[in-house]
């Protein structure tokens, strides 16, 4: 019998949780392709730059807690800077998604 409780304890201690389906466990932070160099290094050059400073968002309706802090942060930066981010549109294929998680 003991033997039996402990086994269940072993098996729900290594019960892997749940992930949301955007995270990849082989990337940074769940959604970030790195190499050694990108470790290290930002980004540099035009090729890099969301064009015209503009980044089209999506905020998922699972996440139910501070998208009014989130948009405020992100009109903040709009003001204060070159970057300006917008709703994203349907043929918007490059986006910053914004979700509950990891990631």
């Amino acid at each position: 019998m003991h033997l039996f409780v402990l086994l269940g304890l072993i098996a729900t201690t290594c019960a892997e949780r749940p992930r949301h389906p955007m995270e990849n466990p082989d990337m940074y932070q769940g959604d970030i392709l790195l190499d050694d160099e990108d470790d290290r290094n930002a980004l540099v050059g035009d090729t890099y730059k969301w064009p015209g400073g503009v980044i089209p968002y999506e905020i998922n309706v699972g996440l139910t807690e501070g998208t009014n802090q989130i948009e405020k942060a992100m009109n903040y930066l709009s003001n204060n800077t070159c970057i300006q981010f917008t709703q994203r549109r349907y043929l918007d294929k490059d986006y910053l998604m914004i979700f509950p998680g990891d990631g």
